[in-house]
């Protein structure tokens, strides 16, 4: 790890290039106004700033062209299973690809689309749980004979152990396919501490 002449260290890659920087140019300043006992405490606050920036979680799901995903049978809410296709690091796990557990603390970006096969009637449903709750639902129209997407982006605080579950449900009467692909999606991304 790279340090200023008073034995500073500072973080020099990983994450946004911009706060990699702002870390080096705080961590040499410093280091030019204040005595050695003062560097030492600042080292500790810069490394722990930079420990807890550095701190990812990410993961990107969807259903491979081909991969049978899910029948949505009607109105009652289904759980949208998706195969372990796309990324992901250890700040997110996805056992069996239904729900999507939380490892670390923070605030989190969940954004999701699904595509229901054609249907002239009724309306399509997207729903989002974060522990069993419902906190985000999304509706659209019928799509005639093609087919219809529905999205959702949704910013959540989010605890070690939470898990966040997308479902789908639908009222045309007859069970209605999720187009696979990069149409059926989801991704989660920690965005801050």
């Amino acid at each position: 790890m790279p340090e200023t002449p008073r034995g500073l260290e500072f973080p020099d890659s990983a994450g946004s290039t911009e706060i990699w920087t702002h870390l080096q140019n705080l961590a040499e300043s410093a280091d030019t106004a204040i005595g050695e006992a003062q560097a030492a405490a600042l080292a500790a606050a810069i490394a722990d700033a930079a420990a807890k920036y550095a701190l990812v979680a990410h993961i990107e799901r969807f259903a491979d062209d081909g991969y049978y995903v899910n029948s949505i049978p009607g109105t009652s809410p289904t759980p949208i299973v998706l195969p372990d296709q796309g990324t992901g690091d250890d700040g997110i796990s996805s056992p069996g690809g239904a729900s999507f557990d939380i490892l670390h603390d923070g605030l989190y970006l969940i954004t999701m689309t699904i595509t229901f096969e054609g249907n002239a009637n009724g309306n399509r449903f997207l729903t989002l749980e974060h522990n069993a709750t419902e906190i985000a639902r999304a509706r659209v129209g019928n799509a005639g004979s093609g087919g219809v997407s529905v999205s959702m982006s949704k910013v959540r605080r989010a605890e070690a152990g939470d898990s966040f579950q997308p479902f789908a449900s639908q009222s045309s009467g007859v069970p209605l396919d999720l187009i696979d692909g990069e149409y059926t999606r989801l991704e989660i991304t920690r965005i801050g501490a």
